[in-house]
C-alpha cells in the first residue's frame, strides 16, 4: 500500500489509473513555461506605457483643436490652458500617470508649444517631432528644460530641441554628468546643463560608450 501511495495520486473504483505525481509535475511545468512565454511576448509593462502614450498624444491633439478654436474667436492664444474650459473643452486633459496638466508654453499670445514625456521612449514619433535628444522650453540653452521627448506647437513655431546639447550621464562611479563627445556615446537623453537635471543617479539615463577613433 505504501508503494502505491507514493506512485499514484488516485486509484478510481472503475480500475482506471490516475495521473502519477511525475505526470502532474511535468504538466504543471509545461503550463508554467507557456504562461511565462505569453507574459514575455505580451510585455504588459511596455503595453501599459504605450497605452498611456496614446492617451497623451490624443490629449495634445484635443488641446491643439481647442487652442485653434480659441484663437479664431479671440485672435490670440490663452495664457493658461485652464482658460479653454468650459467653452472649448469640458475639462482640461491631464497626464494619465502624474495627473498634472501638460506643459503649455505660450509665446506672446501668437504661438504656443505643449510638451510631454512619452513613457515608451523608442516611439518613432520622438524622432519625427525632433525630440530625439530631448526638447522643452528654452531647449538648446544652458537654462533649457530637456526632460520632454514629444510635443505639439502652433503652425508658426517649432518645438525647442536640445539636439545641440552635449552633457550626458556616464555610467562609471554611479553616474556622473559630463560634457561628452556625441560620436563616442549613445545616450538616452542629452542635457544642456552640467547638472544633467539630477538624472544621473538613474541607470536608465546612463550613456553607452561606443569607442572608436578619436574617443
Amino acid at each position: 500500500m505504501g508503494t502505491n501511495m507514493a506512485l499514484k495520486i488516485s486509484q478510481p473504483a472503475n480500475g482506471k489509473h490516475g495521473f502519477t505525481l511525475m505526470e502532474l509535475l511535468v504538466t504543471v511545468g509545461i503550463l508554467a513555461i507557456l504562461a511565462l512565454s505569453v507574459f514575455l511576448v505580451l510585455d504588459p509593462m511596455t503595453q501599459l506605457k504605450k497605452a498611456h502614450d496614446t492617451k497623451r498624444k490624443t490629449d495634445l491633439r484635443k488641446l491643439q483643436t481647442a487652442l485653434e478654436d480659441y484663437y479664431n474667436d479671440k485672435n490670440s492664444y490663452p495664457g493658461d490652458l485652464r482658460e479653454l474650459a468650459p467653452d472649448y473643452l469640458a475639462a482640461i486633459p491631464i497626464d494619465p500617470s502624474t495627473g498634472a496638466m501638460y506643459d503649455y508654453s505660450p509665446q506672446d499670445s501668437q504661438g504656443y508649444r505643449i510638451y510631454v514625456e512619452l513613457a515608451y521612449d523608442q516611439d518613432p514619433e520622438v524622432e519625427a517631432v525632433g525630440c530625439g535628444s530631448g526638447c522643452g522650453p528654452d531647449g538648446g540653452t544652458p537654462e533649457g528644460i530637456c526632460t520632454y521627448n514629444y510635443g505639439v506647437s502652433s503652425s508658426n513655431l517649432d518645438l525647442e530641441s536640445c539636439e545641440g546639447c552635449s552633457w550626458g550621464c556616464q555610467s562609471g562611479g554611479g553616474g556622473e554628468c559630463n560634457s561628452l563627445i556625441k560620436e563616442c556615446y549613445v545616450c538616452p537623453r542629452w542635457f544642456c546643463s552640467p547638472a544633467c537635471e539630477g538624472k544621473c543617479s538613474d541607470p536608465a539615463y546612463h550613456c553607452t560608450f561606443l569607442g572608436g577613433e578619436g574617443c
